[in-house]
């Protein structure tokens, strides 16, 4: 392995909205092309929450349904009520029956002029004002943003053309000492300076403004790219980042992994280049004890788990099957609150007939668990992403298909011990392709998922909750662009990343 340096400064940074072209090289080019053109119809104001239905195949050890393809995203008549005083703007929400008696909240801003709650203009002192004062949407009876409630996004600033930006991570602001938290965006980005193209950048931004950047670093590519892939933070709010580097442009085992280890100020800790690791990370987890969980694949030597301590030091490794019988491709991991590793997967032989979505376990010191393999009900899984719920369910977003690519979305729950418990073939609109299931361990219970929807040049965003049962709770109108990363944050909101922005819901 090689000790690396970066460039280091503070960046100001000018917020403007961009729409960047899709992932820049060869090292993005696995994803589905992202574009910049907007669908006019979208909206994240006064756009009511809608219930999306599920086809369920739970608790069957082989799923037997099938995926909804109605031309628009189903609906339940299931509200969600608001109880509370509307006169302090306080609220709490259950699931039943809107008040038909409920009448608009005013208020009265520092104009000293009254607001209407409901009348659909957002006056001083409303936080929302969808135009109605029903419960079950995401602009509650007082307005007041509601379950599944889309925020004003945040902007980020504009990339030189061909820079994307990749991935998100959360700074809490008492560990930080400051007086609010920061959003840490990491980045490809041009850089003129380098014999390499593409460097990755790294930003620290404070919340809510998101300008000016309290630090900026770059890792610049000594003769070949080096592309940001993941972010992570640790406990004591270190910022853990992980991407590739180009070592052999033509070749079929064409990057290395590295890693590098910031402080939350953003000093450089350490940056290593794995030059014996081929490959590139599909995801960076943090174990309770602070050792690095990184999964990641390549076409020569297959897919591969390395865990490293807080150092950068590798501890162990395992390689995935990888054979032309049968071989297993890694996606996403998570790590539990007692150190399980858990690493979902899609397993299938070489010639592509069918996949399996497979998950193994791992204790904290490399010893092997068990292991899984769910067929589904289509001939191809591929795992999107894998989290555990508040309550220690494990539950896995999958694309699914006919064919590989088809693009229709599913839900997976499983127990700690790699019990299916559930399988949800999920609905979407008709000629639209799902991927990009940024999956999120919901507050309480449940998950969260920003499914990436695309149509020839058109992408956005939908995000769903759904319940520990895998149920839907609710879905909110598609947004912006396609999902970049996803996370939850020290305040409770849930942060998706898009090409130039940062959109918040209320969970």
């Amino acid at each position: 392995m090689k000790k690396l340096g970066f460039s280091h400064g503070v960046v100001p940074l000018v917020c403007s909205l961009v729409a960047c072209p899709g992932s820049p090289g060869s090292e993005e080019t696995e994803a589905p092309p992202s574009s910049a053109t907007v669908d006019p119809g979208d909206s994240t104001e006064g756009a009511s929450s809608t219930i999306a239905g599920t086809t369920d195949a739970s608790t069957e050890a082989t799923p037997t349904s099938t995926a909804n393809t109605s031309d628009a995203m189903p609906t339940s008549t299931d509200a969600n009520v608001s109880t509370g005083d509307t006169s302090s703007g306080a609220s709490t929400s259950t699931r039943g029956d809107s008040d038909p008696g409920s009448s608009g909240d005013t208020s009265v801003g520092t104009t000293g002029v009254v607001g209407v709650c409901g009348d659909g203009e957002l006056d001083p002192g409303e936080e929302c004002d969808d135009g109605n004062v029903l419960a079950g949407d995401e602009c509650l009876p007082d307005c007041t943003p509601g379950t599944g409630a889309a925020l004003s996004p945040i902007e980020l600033s504009t990339l030189e053309t061909g820079g994307v930006y990749i991935c998100l991570t959360l700074l809490d602001a008492a560990v930080l000492g400051a007086p609010e938290h920061a959003l840490v965006i990491g980045a490809s980005v041009l850089n003129a300076d380098s014999q390499a193209p593409y460097s990755a950048k790294i930003d620290r931004l404070p919340l809510p403004t998101a300008t000016p950047a309290a630090w900026s670093v770059a890792h610049d590519g000594v003769m070949f790219d080096r592309w940001m892939r993941h972010l992570a933070t640790a406990e004591d709010g270190d910022v853990l980042a992980a991407g590739s580097v180009t070592v052999a442009p033509e070749a079929p085992s064409s990057s290395i992994l590295w890693l590098a280890r910031f402080t939350a100020a953003g000093d450089l800790v350490w940056a290593q280049d794995f030059e014996s690791i081929a490959g590139r990370p599909e995801d960076l987890e943090i174990s309770p004890s602070g050792d690095l969980v990184v999964p990641g694949f390549d076409p020569v030597v297959g897919s591969w788990l390395h865990v490293f301590d807080a150092d950068g030091e590798p501890l162990w490794q395992h390689a995935a099957p990888f054979s032309s019988e049968w071989e297993v491709r890694y996606g996403g991991a998570v790590v539990d609150a007692e150190g399980t590793i858990y690493v979902a997967g899609s397993g299938g032989p070489e010639d592509g007939d069918f996949s399996r979505l497979t998950l193994e376990s791992f204790a904290g010191d490399g010893t092997p668990g068990w292991q899984v393999e769910a067929p589904g009900t289509f001939n191809h899984v591929t795992p999107a992403d894998v989290v555990v719920t508040a309550k220690g369910t494990l539950v896995v977003a999958v694309t699914q298909g006919k064919w590989s690519g088809d693009g229709t979305p599913g839900l997976v729950g499983l127990s700690a011990e790699g019990a299916l418990l559930w399988w949800k073939d999920l609905p979407k609109a008709r000629s639209w392709s799902v991927y990009d299931g940024w999956i999120v361990a919901a507050p309480g219970s449940g998950v969260i998922v920003p499914w990436g929807e695309s149509q020839e040049d058109t992408s956005k965003t939908r995000v769903v909750r759904y319940g520990e049962d895998g149920a839907t709770l609710w879905s909110l109108p598609p947004v912006g662009l396609r999902p970049r990363d996803a996370a939850m944050g020290p305040d409770g909101l849930l942060y998706v990343l898009q090409d130039g922005l940062v959109h918040r819901f209320v969970p």
